[in-house]
């Protein structure tokens, strides 16, 4: 996990699973509410305070990297802090049989909005540990699957409930634009920077701007 400021939100995301994970990483960058607190108060877990690098965009995928360094798992599982999963599904997914030839599993990822139904997607939380995070923006483990022409499975038994918290909604949203405008100038053949920026800016409600990136 990475966090900064989660303290409304860690106990619902962990209170129910944490004991199923035989180890837990968590890397803090820069919180100055109480989520270290909760973290080694209520879970036991030493945050690792941590910096996001200016220089690669604050990319989470090379914290996250690093993190699965740190672990001696097979099995990586990524959680944010505004997600939510029932320990029944952990545990009904902990009793399958492994099948070598998978490298991760795919599964359902309902965001909740304000006064809005859940519009459905799909990620990938769950992986081997060989595995790495692509990506100096919107990173995921697919692009390193792709390449090491490995295979990912569709999980039923698995929802990852996506929770934002919507009062912090324009200032995470201008960070996550900061952070695309970076990668422009390190990958400006990313062309899921430019889409990902237009996304963003339907998301806050500046039309013009999501339409003149998205069809950039």
């Amino acid at each position: 996990m990475m966090v900064k400021n989660e303290a409304s939100r860690l106990e619902n995301c962990l209170k129910d699973i944490v004991d199923l994970f035989e180890d837990i990483v968590v890397f803090d960058t820069g919180s100055t509410d109480h989520t270290q607190d909760i973290l080694r108060d209520r879970f036991n877990i030493e945050p690792i305070p941590a910096t996001l690098n200016e220089q690669r965009c604050q990319s989470f995928g090379d914290l996250r990297n690093h993190g699965i360094t740190k672990l001696e798992t097979p099995w990586i599982f990524c959680l944010d802090a505004d997600e939510r999963v029932e320990r029944s599904q952990l545990q009904t997914l902990m009793q399958q049989p492994e099948n070598p030839e998978i490298s991760g599993y795919f599964c359902a990822w309902p965001t909740y909005q304000a006064n809005q139904l859940a519009y459905l997607d799909y990620k990938l939380p769950l992986f081997s540990r060989d595995i790495k995070r692509v990506g100096l923006v919107h990173d995921n483990v697919q692009l390193d699957i792709r390449a090491r022409q490995g295979y990912a499975a569709w999980q039923d038994v698995l929802v990852l409930q996506h929770y934002p918290e919507h009062k912090r909604k324009k200032q995470k949203a201008q960070f996550y634009l900061n952070r695309l405008f970076c990668a422009i100038q390190l990958e400006p053949q990313g062309y899921r920077h430019y889409w990902f920026i237009g996304y963003t800016f339907f998301q806050i409600n500046e039309y013009d701007k999501a339409i003149h990136y998205s069809g950039s």
